[in-house]
């Protein structure tokens, strides 16, 4: 037999092994993120149960002697994709997700208001309009030691009779004032998620900070946008509301109230900042030399010395990165 011979059939045998192997071969199903529509994307009409299953289904095969926080350890999403991630080997510091946190015995839903418009029906031949509702779903599977809550965050949308996941990612943010909204800046979708987080100090005193986090829609991704091109880099949080004290050069007891408002535009978002100082504490007077009433005031209105400061701050997205064109008064000490 000829060299020629030969090359035929040895790539007829190997087209033979190759065509029976995927014959016998199950074919690989992608998991699909849709569901049968309910009457209306809201918290008030929607069972939070079918969301939650949608999302992030229960595992399949279960043993019966697992308990409910060891089935849920290794959670994948409606698109096969496991809800906690791994870290990446070469980051150092505590990753997003990383470990820390522990499955909670429920999932938990939170849904963001509904944004409903009106679109033609594919027909040509009609004249009837579709409604299409969207919503931020974002279901709560584990928790921090710091009270923090993680799981997957979806933009979902009901077009007819069913409901489609357009978008996902993670969020891990504290559960008090949750509020999403779902922006057009930048020239792209953007999700802002409020969160308000609470401590108690030594002295007991309990303090609250409210920030937001942004994520940007990347085809089906939401993405965390960051203050750093690092893979290793925490998600931005951008300071709304904040207030703390400290002891000036004078040992003034010095407040610091500061509060911002965050605004889309088309080149990305606009921070207004408000900051106010109070130095010195408002109606006390020292020294034990009984002085009159006039004096008194005169000697308390000098040690209160109040500061108003405004600012505007641009913040631009540069692929993942959140660039800002100043910095934020809540930084300042």
């Amino acid at each position: 037999m000829n060299r020629s011979g030969v090359l035929n059939r040895i790539f007829f045998v190997a087209w033979s092994a190759g065509a029976l192997a995927c014959a016998h071969s199950e074919p690989t199903r992608r998991p699909q993120c849709r569901a049968p529509a309910p009457e209306a994307l809201t918290q008030n009409q929607s069972p939070a149960r079918l969301w939650a299953e949608l999302l992030v289904p229960e595992p399949q095969n279960q043993h019966k002697t697992d308990r409910p926080a060891d089935s849920r350890a290794n959670l994948r999403d409606c698109r096969g994709r496991p809800v906690r991630r791994a870290r990446p080997i070469e980051c150092a510091r505590p990753f997003e997700t990383a470990s820390g946190l522990t499955p909670l015995k429920r999932k938990i839903v939170h849904i963001s208001p509904v944004d409903t418009t009106a679109q033609l029906a594919t027909d040509p031949t009609s004249a009837e309009e579709t409604r299409v509702e969207r919503a931020l779903i974002w279901v709560m599977t584990h928790r921090s030691s710091q009270g923090e809550r993680f799981g997957p965050l979806a933009m979902v949308q009901r077009n007819g009779q069913s409901v489609r996941v357009l978008a996902m990612g993670r969020l891990r943010a504290f559960p008090k004032g949750l509020e999403l909204a779902l922006w057009q800046a930048g020239g792209r979708a953007v999700v802002v998620a409020e969160s308000t987080e609470c401590a108690r100090s030594r002295d007991g005193s309990r303090t609250c900070t409210r920030g937001a986090q942004l994520f940007s829609r990347r085809g089906s991704h939401l993405v965390a946008m960051t203050n750093e091109q690092n893979v290793c880099a925490p998600p931005a949080r951008i300071a709304l509301k904040r207030e703390w004290k400290q002891v000036s050069r004078t040992d003034l007891p010095v407040s610091y109230s500061f509060q911002a408002e965050l605004m889309p535009t088309p080149f990305g978002v606009l921070a207004k900042e408000h900051l106010t100082v109070v130095e010195g504490e408002r109606g006390r007077a020292n020294g034990s030399k009984k002085k009159s009433p006039d004096e008194q005031v005169e000697e308390a209105i000098e040690r209160h010395i109040v500061r108003d400061v405004n600012a505007r701050r641009e913040l631009t997205f540069h692929g993942r990165v959140l660039r800002a064109s100043a910095r934020s008064l809540a930084d300042q000490r």
